[in-house]
């Protein structure tokens, strides 16, 4: 049996120059190009000789050059975490998080290489402390801000009268101050020790730290004054011994400070890992048994806490009670579906714990296949369900995949189970296709399943006559490459050289795959390979910017045994306006149609594309070397009757095509209506 398929190939080189920019402040450099920092502090004498003070740490053979640039980093950081604390005490809090975004990482990544090279581990543990003290600033500065925003929300809500948003944002201003105040402490930890690491001094910053929180800690005495009732738990239990088959009874009572009775009042009941849903009786009285499951088997005791409705006029109240922990070991029910699957299909995996005839909720469970795990919590019927792809490098046949539980020291102990998936063989499908752009070939292909499967980060062997490269497909299982300097036999003003392309599967589940097609080149002299990788950075390098559009038809024919091969090749003339203006509008219209049938969304919307460029090239002069955006700027400039709108729906999708490497049939379509408007004017 034999089927044929229709592939238009078009290759677009976008190349963007870079450009560098050189900073210096005083007499002081630091360079960030390699892999430490540099700092050096230069006195210039009569004779023009320099005195270098800090040199890299990669090429100083003196002892001491290191530790002054590690103690020039520790100045700079130490800064940049006391300016950010007074900017959050100002209230200037993108200022304050800013001083501890990229420059603090660049500067800590270099203090960190730093410390490599000098003796000892001092500067090792404060690197450590650093990176911890930025990430418990940065949060301090985010708690400030949003303390300070849902004040005023709450200002605002008691101004109009709103009690139920008053005490909903009340609530919120709660946890935040509570939170404030945690990280208070644990910053002056962090400042203290920095500041025996290092001896620099951080007094500001903690002066600037407590001040903020107890701003935040007085309006909030106000605000519970205003707002909340407090209350006080009361809790017994039937003793102290507790596992999961065998619950700890707590019996509890809320009241006022003058122990008026909470009563008839929903709330929650939190127990360490256990949440139970409950409303007072008419005298503040709840009961609850307690089964836990994350709770340390080492915990001697734990806390009760009564929290009421986000909107309830009463404050939460706590009590401890003590508890002795028996663990006891669930039983996991693993299963898989389907029982066989082939190459990216879906298994979804389902588990359920159970101790005894009863389901254990809230325990962390993992689905491990093929090197991907997926994490879950089980439900109220103590049941997860998790999804794996199979990847490529699982083997065919039987394969496994394990669930465990893995926290052993808590009162649902550790386990493990797995389940069976049959892993089948999956043929691939491997394309290719070449054009010639002056002394350079573009060769471009997909590797997919049969059914059209997208197949990523494989090797594929890419060989214009006798020499071979390998190359990487990428997320969308496209390859691409560049091949340079190539030509046909001596003495020949032209001559057709073979391009093969082959992917060798080894090992996993997916089956080889081979394509072929031939280019014509000139005569003479020598092929050599150049990685396309390697042809965009040398062309930044060159500072170029380009756009070469190549267009050729490529008819593939399919065999039975899986293997692609030229049946006919349509080589694409040398002139470029030959190449721009050889097939019609209504013929890349026509293959763009063809092509998207044909399930080739990335190559139907670079010939929409096509046809539009083709259309407007005959209404005004357009150079070839135009980027689709200069494209469309200067067709919206230079065309008066011009549906701007049509036009820049057409280029998007090229764009994301060409640039994200996947786009949605429904966006070719619709690119494909709007290219038929502007070709029609």
């Amino acid at each position: 049996m034999r089927r044929t398929g229709l592939a238009v190939a078009v290759v677009a080189l976008v190349v963007v120059s870079t450009a560098t920019v050189a900073v210096g402040v005083s007499t002081l450099a630091v360079a960030t190009d390699g892999d430490a920092v540099v700092a050096q502090q230069t006195t210039a004498t009569p004779t023009n000789n320099t005195t270098v003070q800090h040199e890299r740490p990669d090429s100083v053979s003196q002892s001491g050059d290191s530790q002054r640039v590690s103690q020039w980093l520790e100045g700079r950081l130490s800064e940049q975490l006391q300016g950010s604390a007074i900017e959050i005490s100002e209230g200037e809090y993108e200022q304050g998080q800013e001083l501890l975004g990229d420059e603090y990482d660049s500067r800590l990544e270099q203090y960190v290489d730093v410390a490599g090279e000098t003796e000892g581990t001092d500067d090792d543990d404060s690197a450590e402390t650093f990176r911890e003290t930025q990430q418990n600033q940065r949060e301090f500065g985010e708690t400030v801000q949003s303390y300070r925003e849902t004040k005023d929300e709450y200002d605002e809500a008691r101004a109009n009268g709103n009690e139920t948003r008053a005490r909903a944002a009340a609530r919120r201003l709660e946890s935040l101050s509570e939170n404030a105040t945690i990280l208070n402490r644990s910053l002056n930890r962090n400042y203290r020790t920095i500041a025996n690491q290092t001896g620099r001094n951080f007094d500001q910053s903690e002066e600037a730290v407590e001040t903020t929180t107890r701003n935040i800690t007085s309006q909030q005495a106000t605000v519970r004054e205003q707002t909340f009732v407090t209350t006080q738990l009361t809790v017994e239990t039937n003793g102290t011994r507790v596992a999961f088959d065998a619950p700890l009874g707590i019996s509890g009572r809320v009241t006022t400070a003058n122990g008026t009775a909470v009563g008839n009042q929903p709330a929650r009941i939190v127990v360490f890992d256990r949440t139970y849903s409950i409303e007072t009786d008419n005298e503040g009285r709840f009961e609850v048994a307690y089964r836990p499951v994350s709770l340390p088997v080492n915990a001697s005791e734990v806390a009760v806490q009564f929290r009421p409705a986000a909107t309830s006029p009463y404050l939460g109240s706590k009590q401890n009670v003590s508890v002795d922990v028996r663990q006891v070991t669930p039983t996991l029910a693993v299963s898989a579906s389907p029982a066989e699957a082939g190459y990216g299909e879906t298994v979804t995996t389902t588990a359920t714990a159970t101790v005894g005839n009863r389901s254990v909720p809230s325990l962390p469970l993992t689905a491990t296949f093929g090197g991907a795990t997926r994490t879950r919590m089980t439900n109220a019927s103590g049941r997860i369900g998790t999804d794996h792809r199979v990847p490529a490098a699982v083997s065919t046949g039987d394969q496994s995949i394990s669930v465990r539980h893995g926290l052993a020291n808590r009162a649902v102990g550790a386990i493990t189970e797995t389940a069976t998936v049959s892993v089948t063989s999956t043929p691939t499908r491997l394309s290719v296709a070449a054009e010639r752009v002056g002394g350079r070939l573009e060769i471009e292909g997909r590797l997919r399943t049969e059914s059209g499967t997208r197949i990523p980060d494989q090797s594929v062997s890419v060989a214009v006559g006798e020499s071979v490269q390998t190359v990487e497909t990428n997320e969308s299982g496209w390859y691409r490459t560049s091949v340079r300097n190539v030509t046909g036999t001596a003495d020949e003003n032209a001559s057709t050289v073979p391009v093969t392309a082959r992917f060798d599967a080894t090992g996993g589940n997916l089956q080889s795959s081979r394509a072929e097609t031939t280019i014509a080149v000139p005569g003479s002299a020598s092929t050599g390979l150049l990685p396309w990788s390697e042809t965009v950075s040398l062309a930044i390098g060159g500072g170029v910017v380009s756009l070469v559009l190549l267009a050729g038809a490529v008819v593939w024919v399919r065999r039975d045994d899986g293997v692609e091969t030229s049946e006919e090749t349509a080589v694409t003339p040398e002139s470029s306006d030959d190449r721009l203006g050889g097939p019609t509008p209504q013929q890349w219209i026509d293959d763009a149609e063809t092509t998207l049938v044909a399930g080739d969304h990335k190559g139907a919307a670079i010939a929409t594309y096509a046809a539009v460029r083709a259309g407007l090239g005959q209404r005004i002069d357009l150079s070839d070397t135009l980027t689709h955006t200069e494209f469309l700027a200067v067709c919206g400039t230079e065309i008066d009757d011009i549906d701007i709108e049509a036009l820049s729906t057409v280029v998007d999708a090229y764009e994301r095509a060409t640039f994200a490497g996947s786009i949605e049939p429904s966006e070719v379509r619709t690119a494909l209506r709007a290219a038929k408007r502007v070709v029609g004017e």
